[in-house]
């Protein structure tokens, strides 16, 4: 065991100013505090478990609950930069933490004595007359137990420790090889004629090779301007299969990694006595089980199916050949243009990054009456770019602080994301401790990166982008919680997008246009012309969009259906061919030969969402139907209803995990979401 460091900043709680100590911490500090809080959550695991007295709820489930705070703090930070500041230093320290961790882990949910005093209480919840929350975090303790393996037999047990180490290994793995993989993606051509139509920002960074052709470095954010605005087709389709191919081969491949996280988490679902591993995923969700998953799926695809059809001829008639996949994102720019009036790069004058900022913190304010005030120099950060805000409540004062992380790097993983370096808590003396929330996207920087004389311009897609995750970032910001499991976005996968889908839902409200849309040089309000043809235009790939998303649910679900042996086998012999089985009945395009959405999915092979993908379409309908509540029928500029605003504040913000969900957005919106909401969201001009 590494002897304590006394200079290590996780050895002790960071004080309310400094937050996290950034500046303190040093790569070589990770471990040995990872190591050193194992041992102590170890021994107050001993304690628990050792307790000469009756199991109560303050001696057994509470002492559970707090435990850990020391290997909390370090992890908590750990992770997120893992994601956002992932250095080969860090992948090596994250391939040794993950089975110190997995140990750990099930040093817990198969520890006999503990089990036993778990399953006392639960057995006696009726009598022991628990609120609602108490008993909630009571069954989901015994769910976890269970899940865990602690009612196994010896040698199954033993087996399920095998699988979950060969698991855990294999999800970071899986992740770390998209990184890996994206850091050398490079495209090149011969001439920069192939170039035409991409914007000056993206030219900045081509190097000029001196045979004279040229090469540029991909990032999410570089493959999506250019798929947008090369007019070169070919350029186009090269990229596409650059992109779409990778960790599909090589020496970073995916494929047999998922399809052997896929065998292995069925033969865990099979030894806990569940059919499939979406069994085991769903059970404990709003969906419940895989059938009313795939029902969902079903229901989407073939009440989208007329409308994209109706998108794809327009498209189609508009260039003049059939589309393929590497030709949608252009053809879509243009054809809205055409037929909408809307552009999407006029548009992007109007949305400078630091106007959009202003514009989703006063969103939040309108909604729920927080306030968002820059700190600039008193607050660490891990990367100077991370700009830092403190956020406050009339009401609730002080309600924690919010990082936000904007910019493309060879280091962060693709995507946008909201997670935390601190949860919010009560603690068993009644402090509240307010969370440190971090906001992450990976939008492109100046060539020369990020200064006042150079503006940053978004287009719509990414404005929407940091509106949806700052929807996840206020959950977690007005959490008021008492068990820091049930705190903020600790919630059921097919809820958590709730919040964050509403939100995005007022990019085109006049409250946060007023804001976030001034022209960058002049200051001007954008046109009301323009934000009508945004408006008009929105429905046009509502359903090619759906169609995608139902294409990634259908393979969520198809490698975590696979039920036996054989079909684990014959998933393994060619991965790319079963997930164009799973996804054939929504198939818009017929893809090229070795791309694999499998190779690179990491939400469901290293990110949290196995089997849970489908959230996004089941949390949609949820968001459509709320937005109704508070913004009106959709396309309109009616009066916001604030007090419903106030309400879905109240009993989904605050409420984290506290109660059923289900249960909490009937006391929002006084019944169940009307499924319809997300058509009419789509297709207003039907109603």
């Amino acid at each position: 065991m590494t002897t304590p460091d006394i200079e290590n900043p996780f050895f002790k709680p960071f004080t309310e100013s400094e937050a996290i100590p950034f500046s303190r911490i040093d790569t070589s500090h990770f471990l040995p505090a990872i190591r050193r809080g194992i041992d102590l959550q170890l021994k107050e695991y001993d304690a628990i478990a050792s307790s000469p007295e009756e199991p109560t709820v303050e001696n057994t489930l509470m002492a559970l609950e707090y435990s850990g705070a020391d290997l909390t703090r370090v992890l908590e930070v750990f992770y997120p930069m893992t994601s956002a500041m992932l250095t080969d230093e860090l992948m090596a320290i994250d391939e040794e933490v993950t089975p110190l961790l997995t140990t750990h882990s099930l040093a817990l949910w198969q520890n006999e004595k503990i089990w036993q005093r778990i399953k006392s209480l639960y057995d006696r919840r009726e009598s022991l007359r628990l609120d609602t929350p108490t008993l909630r975090l009571l069954t989901d303790y015994y769910e976890a137990f269970v899940s865990g393996g602690a009612m196994l037999e010896a040698t199954d047990k033993a087996r399920f420790k095998e699988l979950a180490h060969k698991l855990s290994d294999l999800s970071r793995r899986y992740g770390e090889n998209v990184v890996k993989e994206m850091r050398g993606m490079k495209l090149t051509g011969a001439s920069r004629d192939e170039l035409a139509g991409i914007p000056d920002n993206i030219l900045a960074s081509v190097e000029d090779m001196p045979d004279g052709s040229w090469t540029l470095a991909i990032s999410q954010p570089v493959y999506m301007e250019v798929m947008r605005t090369a007019s070169n087709r070919d350029l186009r389709h090269r990229l596409y299969l650059l992109y779409s191919r990778r960790n599909a081969a090589g020496p970073y491949s995916n494929l047999d990694i998922a399809a052997e996280i896929a065998r292995l988490r069925m033969e865990l679902a099979l030894l806990l006595g569940y059919p499939t591993a979406a069994h085991k995923a769903v059970r404990r969700r709003m969906a419940g089980t895989p059938e009313r998953v795939m029902a969902l799926l079903t229901d989407l695809r073939d009440s989208y199916r007329t409308a994209l059809g109706r998108e794809m001829a327009e498209m189609e008639q508009w260039a003049g050949y059939q589309i393929q996949p590497w030709d949608y994102a252009y053809q879509a720019r243009l054809l809205k243009a055409n037929a909408y009036a809307f552009d999407e790069d006029a548009m992007k004058p109007y949305l400078e990054l630091g106007n959009v900022v202003k514009g989703v913190m006063a969103m939040a304010g309108i909604l729920y009456g927080v306030t968002m005030t820059e700190i600039t120099g008193s607050v660490d950060t891990y990367h100077p770019e991370v700009r830092v805000w403190r956020v406050e409540h009339p009401d609730r004062g002080f309600l924690g602080l919010l990082y936000l992380d904007f910019f493309a790097r060879p280091t962060k993983q693709p995507g946008a994301w909201m997670t935390e370096f601190r949860g919010q808590m009560r603690m068993p003396d009644g402090a509240d401790l307010r969370p440190y929330v971090t906001l992450v996207t990976n939008f492109t920087p100046p060539a020369d990166g990020p200064t006042d004389d150079e503006p940053v311009l978004l287009r719509p897609r990414e404005a929407e982008t940091l509106l949806h995750e700052t929807g996840h970032a206020l959950h977690a910001l007005l959490s008021d919680c008492r068990y820091p499991g049930q705190a903020g976005t600790n919630v059921k996968r097919d809820f958590v997008e709730l919040p964050s889908q509403l939100n995005e839902a007022f990019l085109t409200r006049k409250e946060f246009l007023d804001v976030a849309a001034r022209h960058y040089l002049t200051g001007d309000p954008v046109p009301t012309g323009m934000v009508d043809a945004m408006r008009k235009s929105a429905s046009f790939g509502a359903a090619y969009q759906c169609f995608r998303q139902l294409g990634f649910g259908l393979v969520d679900m198809a490698w975590h259906s696979i039920a036996s042996a054989a079909e684990a086998d014959m998933a393994a012999a060619d991965p790319i061919a079963f997930e164009r089985r799973a996804m054939e009945s929504v198939k818009v395009f017929d893809e090229p030969d070795g791309c694999a959405t499998s190779a690179a999915f990491t939400h469901i092979f290293s990110g949290g969402y196995a089997a849970g993908y489908y959230s996004y379409k089941w949390a949609e309908v949820l968001a459509a139907d709320a937005f109704e509540a508070i913004g009106g029928k959709p396309g309109s500029n009616d009066d916001l209803d604030l007090e419903a605003a106030r309400r879905f504040a109240d009993f989904v913000l605050s409420r984290g995990d506290t109660d059923d969900p289900a249960g909490l957005y009937r006391l929002f919106r006084g019944r169940d979401a009307d499924p319809a909401a997300l058509l009419r969201r789509d297709f207003p001009e039907e109603e």
